[in-house]
């Protein structure tokens, strides 16, 4: 197909089979509860799969680089992500999932309120090259019980973890050099938190 074809606007699974490599998603606007993203895609576009509220699971491969801002904000029944290797989250792209229960992956990058408001999710590991927990990535993620961050990340931004009303215990990245204002404001359930040695910045 021509560079037209290749970025054109995506309706329904059963064509992706036809796409090159170098596919951008631009609009999802399909009724399937479980998508695989074809192999040929390699970024999901902003607010892609906004709303799509039919959508429970979705397996994204690996030759995706980038997710977009709000690519699947509001997406309340998704349950399942399958997430490729070293992947930038942009802002907001996971915002307001609220069934979403779990989130693990090796990531380039995680934006500013990528997970905030997904208020069933237990689990999140964070590994990966990447270095910032950007400001509210999970704020009011009020159900996170178990929090694994890479010992990559050297910087936990503002409202981080604010409104994580379940968080009992974290364990903080030993080359963690700054956390920022309120990164665990409103943690009700936060019994203790070691800071390691090397913060040079706290607010």
């Amino acid at each position: 197909g021509s560079s037209e074809e290749q970025s054109s606007a995506v309706s329904s699974v059963n064509s992706w089979k036809d796409f090159e490599c170098g596919t951008v998603i631009l609009k999802y606007t399909g009724k399937e509860e479980k998508v695989e993203i074809p192999e040929g895609v390699i970024q999901i576009g902003e607010n892609a799969f906004e709303c799509c509220t039919n959508l429970e699971s979705i397996t994204i491969p690996e030759n995706v680089k980038e997710i977009k801002h709000g690519a699947f904000i509001g997406c309340k029944n998704l349950k399942k992500v399958k997430l490729p290797k070293n992947v930038k989250i942009d802002e907001s792209a996971f915002m307001d999932c609220s069934s979403l229960a779990e989130i693990s992956g090796e990531f380039a990058s995680l934006g500013e309120n990528a997970f905030m408001d997904c208020s069933s999710l237990k689990s999140a590991v964070i590994t990966g090259s990447v270095d910032k927990i950007e400001y509210s990535v999970f704020y009011g993620c009020t159900s996170l019980e178990n929090v694994e961050i890479s010992d990559n990340i050297r910087e936990i931004g503002a409202y981080a973890f604010a409104k994580c009303s379940s968080l009992e215990e974290i364990v903080l990245p030993k080359n963690l050099s700054v956390i920022e204002y309120d990164a665990f404001s409103g943690c009700t359930s936060l019994k203790s938190i070691a800071i390691p040695e090397g913060v040079i910045k706290i607010g």
